[in-house]
């Protein structure tokens, strides 16, 4: 008799044991689920995560661009591990190879646009030499080949009959990182520490005063578009 009394309660023990495996068992079904899902979830906001940068251009120098001008928008979006630039223009001399940069100051800080105060030879045009005091040097061309930062090319955006171009180009973030990094010594590529230009009239509207680098015509170099860079 004392047998049969102890056995429910030893079958009873063992279900309840039973139980309570099965309930942690789900617990821990349940928990890798919700560790799965949310790891998705990380990996997919991760995916699709991105910066923009915009910029509107303004004219400059329009006596020297026949009254032209010029306008457009910058935009410069980073999705993953790629950089791609769109810029559109118009306002600038028709059916010319027409330069344009990134533009930035050698320490970092922060540029701006050139303005009429530029012009420190008062000869009525804002060389790229003046400019350079507010927009910065020539760092990232946009051309053919970004990542490459050749300056001196043939495969800048040529404007069509009006005096347009549409330029786009997708590059690999991580080469053009270390190649500014190895020209300039930046740290960190920071979009928003940049202004863009434009450059180009046509041969003979400038002064003799007006200076040049790099051996390039005075003409070919002194900018007529500039935009601010700014983050979204």
């Amino acid at each position: 008799m004392k047998d049969m009394k102890i056995a429910p309660r030893f079958l009873l023990l063992i279900l309840v044991l039973g139980f309570s495996l099965t309930s942690c068992k789900d617990n821990n079904r349940t928990l890798d689920v919700e560790e799965r899902d949310l790891r998705l979830e990380e990996a997919e906001s991760e995916e699709i995560s991105e910066e923009i940068y915009r910029a509107k251009i303004s004219s400059l120098n329009e006596n020297v661009n026949e009254g032209r001008n010029v306008s457009g928008n910058v935009t410069l979006k980073i999705e993953g591990d790629e950089l791609q630039i769109t810029v559109e223009a118009s306002g600038l001399e028709p059916n010319m190879q027409h330069l344009q940069h990134l533009h930035g100051m050698k320490n970092g800080t922060e540029t701006t646009c050139p303005d009429a105060a530029a012009d420190k030879n008062n000869d009525g045009v804002v060389d790229i030499i003046e400019a350079t005091e507010s927009a910065g040097i020539t760092m990232i061309p946009f051309h053919g080949d970004p990542v490459n930062m050749e300056i001196k090319t043939h495969s800048y955006p040529k404007t069509d009959a009006e005096g347009n171009f549409t330029y786009s180009q997708t590059v690999d973030l991580d080469s053009l990182r270390s190649a500014f990094k190895n020209k300039f010594g930046w740290e960190e590529l920071d979009f928003s520490k940049f202004t863009y230009m434009v450059h180009g009239v046509e041969e003979g509207a400038l002064p003799n005063t007006a200076a040049s680098v790099m051996d390039v015509p005075a003409n070919v170099t002194v900018p007529v578009g500039c935009a601010k860079i700014n983050k979204e």
